[in-house]
């Protein structure tokens, strides 16, 4: 919450990337981690669906993204657009 209240603030989108490595990594280990990953990969994607930087972000990201953060940006904007991204 600090990282989105910083970044809504801001609109400097380093707070944003933050919780982006955060939802790119693999979901395992103990629960605690498996909630901290779910709980960033929830927000940023709802991030991404309701200000257009958090798309523009994942989009500039993609191409030099690999493995599960790839994977965790091409679903983010396609739900995203679906969703008619602001």
């Amino acid at each position: 919450d600090a990282m989105w209240a910083s970044f809504l603030v801001t609109g400097d989108v380093r707070y944003a990337k933050r919780v982006l490595e955060i939802a790119s990594m693999d979901v395992e280990g103990d629960t605690s981690h498996v909630m901290l990953v779910g709980a960033a990969r929830w927000s940023f994607q709802s991030n991404a669906a309701q200000h257009k930087k958090i798309l523009e972000l994942s989009e500039s990201e993609l191409p030099n993204a690999s493995g599960q953060k790839k994977k965790f940006l091409t679903d983010t904007i396609a739900n995203a657009k679906q969703s008619g991204a602001k």
